[in-house]
């Protein structure tokens, strides 16, 4: 049969399940005071790094258009390559031209000239070239 407890007995029973809930209370209490310090914490944490990403991706975009500016001033390699081409051709020819003006007049002083000339040509294009 069950026990049979007396009133005095049952209030002291009360008190004391009252003071453990209490207890637990105050637990339950203080661990969710701390889960809360560490969501906000971590809540803190994050936006830390989302400023932080943000501007590694500012700085980042700014790096991207820096070398996209230095990109469109560079010469294309099918046209350096062309005009290339074009002052091997020409130096060819000014060669063909020195060699026959040497063989027919013999004049070192000539030829001097018209290597002179040329490498002035020369010079003159691709400083024209790469002025723009």
């Amino acid at each position: 049969m069950a026990e049979e407890c007396t009133c005095v007995e049952l209030k002291a029973q009360i008190v004391a399940l009252n003071a453990e809930f209490s207890s637990y209370k105050e637990f339950m209490e203080e661990r969710d005071r701390r889960y809360t310090e560490r969501a906000k914490s971590q809540q803190e944490a994050i936006i830390k790094a989302e400023i932080a990403t943000e501007s590694r991706l500012k700085n980042l975009n700014e790096l991207r258009q820096v070398v996209e500016d230095l990109a469109k001033g560079y010469a294309l390699k099918e046209a350096v390559k062309l005009t290339f081409d074009a002052m091997e051709t020409k130096i060819v020819a000014l060669k063909e031209i020195v060699d026959a003006s040497i063989s027919r007049h013999g004049g070192v002083k000539e030829a001097i000239g018209w290597v002179v000339g040329g490498i002035g040509t020369l010079l003159a294009a691709m400083a024209i070239y790469f002025h723009r």
